[in-house]
């Protein structure tokens, strides 16, 4: 399961004018500031997300949020460009995307939320909740109190609310230090 990454940054006729209009820097002094500029945006991005995967991601075995956490490690920027890169390589990360809030929130169950059969008594039947997880195969506890459901779509919607924020705050930060015009820093969506 993967998303397209998401891209921010300048291109080198955006620089070229910036560098134009100021009569400090260089064009390569500001591409070094758009580069610090990105890098710290990728940074602050990067520990929201982490802490957004930690705590809403569903947690059975805990390799799901392992696998993206590595994953996101990969987000960059080069050539004045941030990217974010979101992806997992668990197989049944689609699967666990589509079931709602309900089907993976659990509060230290030890049976499932779906019923496997009807028995002739009635009522339904939950099986022991089973994962097969560091070469051993068992019975396990489900604690995962927070977790939502269709957890990527709503992590892609996180991911670019919070660029767009940390972004906002990164660039008057670096239009006080610099000197730069806050309009003149125009980070676009690429």
């Amino acid at each position: 399961m993967y998303h397209k990454p998401f891209k921010y940054g300048l291109n080198s006729t955006a620089i070229k004018n910036i560098a134009k209009q100021s009569s400090i820097y260089t064009e390569k002094e500001v591409k070094e500031i758009i580069k610090d500029l990105l890098n710290e945006v990728l940074e602050l991005t990067l520990e929201d997300l982490k802490q957004w995967i930690l705590k809403f991601v569903p947690k059975r075995t805990g390799q799901l949020r392992r696998n993206m956490l590595k994953n996101i490690q990969s987000s960059r920027v080069k050539s004045n460009i941030l990217r974010i890169i979101i992806r997992t390589s668990i197989d049944y990360a689609a699967q666990v995307n589509a079931y709602s809030t309900a089907q993976v929130r659990h509060k230290n169950a030890k049976r499932e939320h779906y019923s496997d059969y009807t028995p002739k008594k009635g009522g339904e039947h939950h099986p022991y909740a089973y994962a097969y997880y560091g070469g051993h195969y068992g019975r396990i506890t489900l604690n995962d109190p927070l977790a939502i459901g269709h957890f990527f779509d709503k992590m892609l919607l996180y991911v670019q609310k919070k660029v767009l924020l940390n972004l906002t705050t990164i660039k008057r930060k670096y239009s006080l230090k610099t000197h730069l015009k806050y309009k003149e820093l125009k980070v676009v969506k690429l």
